[in-house]
């Protein structure tokens, strides 16, 4: 304040501020960036386009850490969900297995059961073919199916009624040491 010469008081008059240069779109672009951290990448691919449109303008910090932080969260983002989707279809493709195998088992005991022999492996997927067209199919069924994979189907001990089913295992190829290999025996 100041006082003029007959004692009045005044306020000083206004001067044009002169602040630092903003960037209000890069400013936005990093925050959204930061946000796209805790909500899974929702928000990384606006907040790159935000952040790259602002790095036309000055000063840049911002719009840079913004468009590497949404860069890097989708890329994150992008192989996480490869990965998931991966070890779904691999999960998928054991459980399906699994299913023929048991039907596979279960159809052996039933044919033997009705027939006083076990099967041959024509008989052997016949029988399976005719069980899976029962299951959904979200199991492998829902019309006549192929075992997923090659198999084996081996009568061990004729006398004693056992058997073997092979599968490949995470190889895909049969024959090699990572095969799973189920055994049973006719009650």
């Amino acid at each position: 304040m100041t006082q003029d010469s007959i004692g009045n008081f005044s306020a000083p008059a206004a001067t044009p501020s002169q602040g630092k240069p903003s960037n209000v779109i890069g400013l936005v672009g990093f925050i959204m960036a930061l946000v796209s951290l805790v909500t899974c990448g929702l928000l990384a691919p606006i907040s790159l386009i935000v952040s790259v449109i602002g790095l036309f303008k000055n000063p840049k910090g911002f719009a840079i850490a913004g468009a590497i932080i949404s860069f890097l969260v989708i890329v994150v983002v992008t192989v996480s969900a490869w990965a998931i989707i991966a070890g779904l279809q691999q999960a998928g493709s054991s459980f399906q297995q699994g299913v023929v195998v048991g039907v596979a088992q279960e159809e052996i005991v039933t044919f033997y059961n009705a027939n006083n022999r076990m099967p041959d492996q024509a008989e052997l997927q016949a029988a399976v073919d005719a069980t899976m067209t029962l299951f959904p199919a979200f199991l492998g069924g829902g019309g006549p199916v192929q075992f997923p994979y090659d198999y084996t189907y081996t009568v061990l001990t004729p006398n004693d009624y056992e058997y073997e089913l092979t599968f490949p295992g995470s190889d895909g190829q049969l024959g090699t040491s990572d095969d799973l290999k189920e055994t049973g025996r006719v009650p």
